[in-house]
């Protein structure tokens, strides 16, 4: 425990000394970013990170609200704003696009850069059903066998799985034998809906259990009282194809019972608190411990005892790749976008989310809001959805 405290506190002290959020210097080619998004964006999934790095820089956003344009171009210091997202998507002065829009929309939208060319960085899930999804790869791979075509980068925003530390707790599971049960636990306390945490969390499963969902047993969608077509809260639980029972949790209404952030980060909050993924194995059981935060706040342990801690503070198993401890997932994200639309990576990157990934996890959230009786990005249904997985 004092080890812990300790490792935890130089590497914090280094964090405040060293600045991370400080503004890198541009290239002179640097890529240019222009953001969708409206009313629920948040800047630390693009405009925070991309301060850091020297060869990318936000260059223009487009919002339903020209007011609240206007508001996010001036606290951002974005130079161009624009009334519509087609304007944006036209414009000269950008080289891709993030999408942070309501998730119903994003299928349409993307088509529409898919036709400009346009490189896409969208949140996940990239569409609301998987027959979307593949639409959009399809789409963009057409591209590439047009005369002169080079294919369009389409790449969904899993921050979750861009961390060091998760491919790390993959190796940890795959080292402690077949998964046998896992759980998985996030609370927030801002309301925001659970749609997104819950495929985040789904996408974590998948990825460390190694495994795809055959069937969703049970679950529970708790929908938001004021808009029906809203999450707040999901439970459910999942048979995964190699045996493994997994239950999941996410909670956007919570009142929180430590400061997740610091003390949680330091492990001296209430566990419960912190965004915790346990995966027990035929020989140890696998901890992942504040999955969402910079890798000085989180951690991975091994069970039974003699217990093992791996902060993953130092390196990652990809030394070709830059790294820092203050990074967060997001910031990974960004370092594997801008090698793909500069043609410097060859899809091997940690950070990549592969098409079949995407797609089928699209499939796995609308089967867990289905059997919840509730239509992914269409509110409330009445029967659950009609796909299976296995």
């Amino acid at each position: 425990m004092a080890q812990t405290i300790n490792h935890t506190f130089n590497s914090l002290l280094n964090r405040i000394i060293s600045n991370p959020n400080a503004e890198a210097p541009k290239i002179h080619n640097a890529l240019r970013i222009g953001i969708l998004c409206d009313e629920s964006f948040d800047p630390e999934h693009i405009i925070i990170p991309a301060r850091t790095k020297s060869d990318l820089k936000i260059t223009a956003i487009a919002t339903p609200d020209p007011a609240l344009t206007q508001r996010l171009g001036k606290t951002h210091s974005i130079p161009r704003t624009y009334d519509t997202y087609a304007h944006l998507i036209r414009s000269l002065h950008i080289d891709a696009v993030y999408i942070a829009l309501p998730f119903p929309q994003r299928h349409a939208i993307i088509l529409q850069c898919i036709r400009k060319e346009m490189p896409v960085l969208c949140e996940g899930p990239i569409s609301v059903s998987g027959e979307e999804a593949q639409e959009i790869y399809s789409r963009a791979a057409e591209k590439q066998l047009e005369e002169g075509g080079k294919g369009v980068l389409i790449l969904e925003d899993l921050w979750v799985l861009a961390h060091p530390a998760t491919h790390r707790a993959r190796e940890l599971v795959q080292k402690a034998g077949t998964p046998v049960r896992a759980t998985i636990k996030w609370t927030a306390t801002d309301g925001i809906d659970a749609t997104s945490m819950t495929h985040q969390c789904l996408s974590l499963l998948r990825f460390l259990i190694g495994s795809e969902v055959a069937d969703v047993t049970t679950s529970e969608v708790r929908r938001n009282a004021a808009d029906g077509t809203l999450a707040d809260a999901v439970t459910a639980e999942l048979r995964f194809i190699n045996g493994c029972i997994a239950t999941l949790e996410v909670d956007t209404r919570v009142a929180p019972t430590s400061p997740v952030g610091f003390l949680g980060g330091l492990g001296l909050g209430k566990k419960e608190d912190a965004p915790t993924i346990e995966i027990d194995c035929e020989h140890q059981k696998v901890t992942y411990y504040n999955f969402t935060t910079p890798n000085i706040f989180n951690t991975l342990s091994l069970t039974p005892l003699p217990p093992i801690t791996d902060h993953v503070y130092s390196g990652t198993p990809w030394p070709s790749y830059p790294t820092e401890s203050a990074w967060t997932p997001h910031r990974f994200v960004l370092e594997g976008f801008c090698l793909g639309v500069k043609g410097r990576s060859s899809g091997a990157s940690p950070w990549w989310v592969r098409r079949e990934f995407s797609e089928s996890g699209v499939d796995v959230l609308g089967l867990v809001f289905g059997r919840g009786g509730m239509v992914l990005g269409g509110g409330m249904g009445g029967a659950e959805a009609t796909f299976s997985i296995e």
